[in-house]
């Protein structure tokens, strides 16, 4: 039977991606979150590499099984350069989607204290958030530069384009300043 799957850049390799294929997968979907290494470990406390985010990527490719990576918007640190960064990189290896989210802060989650640190929350803040105020994770999530998260949704719009455009394109726009300087 056809089938999906959800698994971990570190969990894949040549032989589990061309058994994956053979057994009737159609589609792997990882959770990269970020293309910038330092932030994705020391923010959000993943150990995967972006050597190992491409080999998985660039296996899926090889062995014709589509792929879907999902992207988090606003986690702390992370401006208009990082989602350049990730543009970029995603546009090399043509996911079949780039499933867009917006990071929201849960009560007692360490990222809180780093939001904190950066003063991108403060005390009222989090009150709000342990009396049960919780932002979607579709629609702007915890954040508040109205600024970024403008130039955050032309970069959404743009990566659910990034299948659908031929690379060449998609790297003209990308040159052009045009997807992150429209406000």
């Amino acid at each position: 039977l056809p089938f999906r799957t959800i698994t971990h850049p570190k969990f894949v390799d040549e032989d589990i991606i061309k058994t994956l294929k053979n057994s009737g997968c159609y589609r792997i979907e990882f959770g990269i979150q970020t293309i910038n290494e330092e932030i994705r470990k020391k923010t959000l406390k993943r150990v995967e590499t972006n050597k190992e985010i491409e080999t998985a990527l660039s296996l899926c490719n090889k062995h014709k099984l589509d792929f879907m990576v999902d992207h988090i918007f606003g986690i702390p640190g992370e401006e208009v350069r990082e989602q350049l960064e990730a543009a970029k990189f995603y546009n090399n290896f043509k996911p079949v989607r780039v499933g867009n989210f917006w990071l929201v802060y849960y009560p007692g989650t360490e990222i809180i204290n780093t939001a904190l640190k950066m003063k991108l929350l403060n005390k009222n803040d989090i009150q709000k958030k342990e009396n049960g105020y919780i932002t979607n994770y579709h629609s702007g999530g915890s954040v508040k530069n109205k600024s970024l998260i403008k130039s955050f949704e032309n970069f959404a719009v743009f990566f659910l384009l990034i299948p659908l455009l031929p690379k060449r394109l998609n790297k003209k726009l990308l040159n052009s300043k045009l997807i992150y300087s429209l406000h």
